[in-house]
């Protein structure tokens, strides 16, 4: 902070918009890793998942 002449208040201002961004990140990874887990879903299905995907959006 010092080093690039920055208030203190500024750097907390510039700090708080990626650490909301990192929590709502965080939440969306934990609630969808729980509905996959509801699912049976599994890191091995992940590939299959996305080709499907990816080939109902094209049509």
């Amino acid at each position: 902070m010092r080093r690039q002449e920055r208030s203190r208040s500024g750097f907390i201002d510039e700090a708080k918009p990626c650490y909301i961004d990192e929590c709502e990140w965080s939440q969306l990874l934990q609630y969808g890793e729980a509905r996959a887990r509801a699912k049976g879903i599994g890191p091995e299905d992940v590939a299959d998942l996305v080709e499907e995907y990816r080939g109902r959006r094209k049509e």
